[in-house]
C-alpha cells in the first residue's frame, strides 16, 4: 500500500541492493521504476551514500530497511519490521522518523518479526508528516487502498492490544540474546571454512555468507547441494540481487544452529577436496609442459616465452620456421 500510495506510474523508488525482492516486484506492475542503491558488502553492508545520491531526481522516493543508517531529503518508506532487533556491539536502532523532523516518512511495521508471530500478516503504516501536509493526499490513498484489501483475521486483530501492551521486555531481550549468540557461532565456525566469507550482522535475524564460485559453483548449485546432501536450507544471494552469497536464518535454537554450521562445513570440505585435486593436477601438467618446452628451447634455440612459469605461452622467434 505504501509503494502504490507514494509513487505514481512513471516515478521511481530507490530500493537496496541486496534487498527484499518484493520491493521491485510490487513496483513493476504499477509502472513504477525501481532503482537499486548499493550496500557495500565489503564494508559491513553499509549504504554507498555517493551511489545513493547519484540516483536522486525530482520524482524519487526511498525504501530503507532499518536497522540501517541512510540519509536523504525526499519521501521515505522505512521498512522497520526488524526495528529494535539490534544486538551488535555498540549498535543502536534509530527509527527513521527520529532523524529529521522535516522529511516526510512512511514507516512499515508489524508483529511478524520482533514479536515472533510470522504468518499472521498483521502490520501497520505510520505516516510522519510534521510540516506542510506533504503526505495528506497519500494518507487518503492509503486509507482507500486499505478498504479494498482483505485484512488480517479477527483473531489476531483482537489479540493485538494485549500483544503490544503485555509483552514483557525480557521477551525481546531473550530474542536478541539468541540472535547474538547464533550470529557469533555462525561467524566463528564458517570463517574457518576455506572459500566462505560470512558478514557478521548487527541486527535482524539473518546472516549473509559470501563464497568462492570457482570452488563451489554458482550459489544456486551450492544451495541445492546443501539441501540434498545435508538437509540445510539457505536462500541463494541472487534472490536479493547478490550473486555468490547465500543467506542463513539465525532464529533457531543454539544446538540446531551449531549443527547446521557443522553440516555446511562438511559439505564444503567434501566439495573443496576434488576441486583442490583438480587444480593440483592442472598445475602438475603445466609444470611438466614447462619442463618439456624449456628442453626444446635449449635444444633448438628458436623459441621464446611470454608470461611466467605458471601461465606462459611458447612462441616461435621471428625468422624461424617450425
Amino acid at each position: 500500500m505504501a509503494i502504490v500510495a507514494i509513487a505514481d506510474p512513471g516515478q521511481d523508488i530507490l530500493v537496496p541492493k541486496p534487498g527484499f525482492p518484493l520491493y521491485s516486484t510490487l513496483c513493476q506492475p504499477n509502472g513504477i521504476e525501481s532503482r537499486q542503491y548499493r550496500l557495500e558488502m565489503d564494508d559491513k553492508g553499509l549504504i554507498d551514500l555517493v551511489h545513493l545520491e547519484s540516483l536522486f531526481d525530482s520524482q524519487t522516493s526511498i525504501i530503507v530497511n532499518n536497522p540501517s543508517n541512510p540519509t536523504g531529503v525526499v519521501p521515505i518508506i522505512a521498512d522497520e519490521i526488524y526495528g529494535d532487533l539490534v544486538y551488535g556491539e555498540g549498535a543502536r536502532f534509530h527509527p527513521m522518523a527520529t532523524l529529521s523532523p522535516r522529511v516526510p516518512i512512511i514507516t512499515c511495521d508489524g508483529i511478524g518479526k520482533r514479536y515472533l508471530v510470522p504468518g499472521w500478516r498483521l502490520g501497520w503504516l505510520i505516516v510522519h508528516d510534521r510540516y506542510g501536509g506533504v503526505l495528506s493526499e497519500i494518507k487518503k490513498g492509503i486509507v482507500a487502498l486499505s478498504q479494498k484489501i482483505v485484512g488480517p483475521c479477527a483473531l489476531i486483530q483482537g489479540a493485538l492490544p494485549s500483544i503490544l501492551r503485555d509483552t514483557p521486555s525480557e521477551f525481546f531481550d531473550n530474542t536478541k540474546k539468541l540472535l547474538a549468540s547464533n550470529a557469533a557461532t555462525v561467524y566463528e565456525k564458517l570463517s574457518r571454512v576455506p572459500g566462505l566469507r560470512p558478514l557478521k550482522p548487527q541486527g535482524a535475524m539473518y546472516m549473509m555468507v559470501g563464497f568462492d564460485p570457482s570452488l563451489f559453483g554458482d550459489e544456486t548449485k551450492f544451495v541445492r547441494g546443501l539441501i540434498s546432501e545435508e538437509s540445510v536450507y539457505c536462500l541463494p544471494g541472487s534472490a536479493f540481487s547478490l550473486p555468490n552469497w547465500f543467506r542463513l536464518v539465525l532464529a533457531f535454537p543454539n544446538e540446531t544452529t551449531t549443527e547446521a554450521c557443522e553440516r555446511i562445513a562438511a559439505y564444503c570440505t567434501r566439495h573443496l577436496r576434488p576441486c583442490v585435486e583438480r587444480l593440483e593436477a592442472e598445475m602438475s601438467i603445466k609444470k611438466k609442459l614447462w619442463k618439456i618446452v624449456r628442453n626444446l628451447s635449449s635444444t633448438y634455440g628458436n623459441f621464446a616465452f611470454v608470461g611466467d612459469s605458471a601461465n606462459s605461452v611458447l612462441i616461435q622467434k621471428r625468422g624461424h620456421k617450425l
